[in-house]
């Protein structure tokens, strides 16, 4: 039988270490993703209008059935280049039920 090369330095290592790196580089990742979703909030916000609350498109998909929105269309931010955004103006109305 050949002994195989490990896929993995650390397929040799104490268990805590293989674990303590997984959960390192999922704590990575998701700090990544936080720095981005912050650096784009700063960005926009530099582009915003006085007393109106803008959001990216992503968010408007997944409010637009509980609140009104108004396009305000794309603006350019740095590093992530067009995002087409929304400014947020109020509650959607509910329906009154049938008399």
């Amino acid at each position: 039988m050949r002994a195989r090369a490990p896929a993995d330095p650390l397929d040799h290592a104490p268990p805590g270490v293989a674990e303590q790196r997984s959960l390192s580089e999922r704590l990575t990742r998701r700090v990544l993703r936080l720095g981005s979703t912050v650096n784009t909030a700063s960005r926009m916000e530099s582009q915003g209008v006085p007393g109106r609350i803008q959001v990216t498109e992503t968010t408007y998909l997944r409010l637009r059935e509980r609140f009104t929105f108004e396009k305000r269309g794309p603006i350019t931010v740095k590093g992530k280049g067009e995002l087409v955004t929304y400014f947020l103006l109020g509650r959607e109305a509910k329906a009154s039920p049938p008399s």
